[in-house]
């Protein structure tokens, strides 16, 4: 779902959808950090539920740490599903265990020097064929509200 890709502190509004491709492609960095700060928060929808096994990370981006259907995450996020130090342009395995069931993927990516830059993002993986959709929230009641009390304690007259 490439419309719902949200990118904390992008320097271009909307620039994290530039980055994730269907195959490498070596584009000029179209991601960039905001120059003060290296870190950035990638939140990447799928619109099916899917099963990844690796993925591909080219730019400059040193450490990166992924969170599987959580788009909660910030900059002081508790454990990630895994943690992947970078070191160059190769597919890099995921756990297969944690990948299996994922609707979404959230990455925080760091780098050495500022700005941090991202040419070409990508998963491989398969699909499992089921739908994303969300649960609905209901409140069902266990038992009668006060004001439909009387009406149930009246003895039924009918013959």
């Amino acid at each position: 779902d490439i419309h719902g890709v949200r990118c904390m502190n992008e320097s271009e509004a909307g620039s994290g959808r530039n980055c994730i491709k269907p195959r490498r492609s070596y584009a000029p960095p179209s991601l960039l950090s905001h120059d003060d700060d290296p870190e950035m928060v990638l939140f990447v929808p799928f619109t099916e539920v899917v099963s990844i096994r690796s993925f591909a990370l080219a730019g400059n981006v040193t450490h990166v740490k992924l969170f599987v259907n959580r788009d909660d995450v910030d900059f002081s996020s508790g454990p990630a599903a895994q943690q992947q130090h970078l070191c160059m342009d190769v597919d890099y395995p995921l756990k297969p265990s944690k990948f299996a069931h994922v609707s979404s993927v959230t990455l925080i990516l760091d780098a050495i020097d500022t700005p941090s830059r991202v040419s070409f993002l990508g998963f491989k993986g398969s699909s499992t064929g089921i739908l994303h959709r969300s649960v609905p929230i209901a409140v069902y009641e266990s038992r009668a509200t006060e004001a439909q009390r009387p009406a149930l304690e009246q003895p039924d007259t009918r013959i």
